[in-house]
């Protein structure tokens, strides 16, 4: 597992170090600016965020994931119950620009918190609490609005992939149980797959 987080480590560094090579300026001159903050909502997971925008295009985007209540049962058939949180940041790179089209990249590093409580059939407490942690990147296009006359908007359209460790531990009783385990790369889970993002600059 260890060579597995070590190699997307590199992985990541790797496009970090070379991005400024393959980033590409706007030779079309048409593209506006995006030098302002954002606001935006993005899909895969469902988060809401907040972009700060940096020189030619790069920005640095950090979203909450909207909570989720989760149900589920554990092997003595009793019922838990409880809310999932999270977030995402993110480093937005643009690696070319067309006339208002930026085809993009975005390493990030996603995760999410569940905690979740019940009652035994002995009238004990359980408790079971679930960390992710999702490197991982989204790549597609960001279409600048103004070609159809709407300033200051982008519509983000892509696929996020990434790997994912979960830790969990139960309590009940007197018992504790806890336990780990890697995933990756993955596509079409919960929080990896296509892409929609909308965001508006002020």
């Amino acid at each position: 597992m260890l060579e597995k987080i070590v190699a997307l480590a590199i992985l990541i560094l790797s496009i970090l170090t070379v991005q400024p090579m393959l980033a590409a300026e706007d030779v079309t001159e048409s593209t506006p600016a995006r030098i302002a903050p954002a606001i935006g909502i993005s899909s895969t997971p469902l988060s809401v965020g907040y972009r700060m925008s940096l020189s030619d295009h790069y920005s640095i985007d950090l979203l909450l994931h909207v909570p989720i209540y989760v149900s589920s049962s554990v092997d003595g058939g009793e019922e838990l119950s409880g809310f999932e949180f999270g977030g995402l940041i993110g480093y937005y790179i643009p690696l070319r620009l067309e006339e208002n089209v930026a085809f993009v990249i975005r390493p990030q590093v996603d995760f999410a918190y569940l905690m979740q409580s019940g009652e035994l059939g002995s009238g004990d407490d359980i408790d079971r609490n679930v960390l992710k942690i999702r490197p991982g990147a989204f790549a597609g296009i960001e279409v600048f609005m103004e070609e159809i006359g709407i300033p200051d908007l982008n519509v983000q359209l892509g696929v996020t992939v990434g790997t994912e460790y979960t830790s969990e531990s139960y309590s009940a009783a007197s018992i504790d149980i806890e336990s780990s385990s890697f995933k990756g790369p993955i596509i079409d889970s919960s929080p990896f797959g296509a892409t929609v993002g909308i965001w508006w600059y002020f």
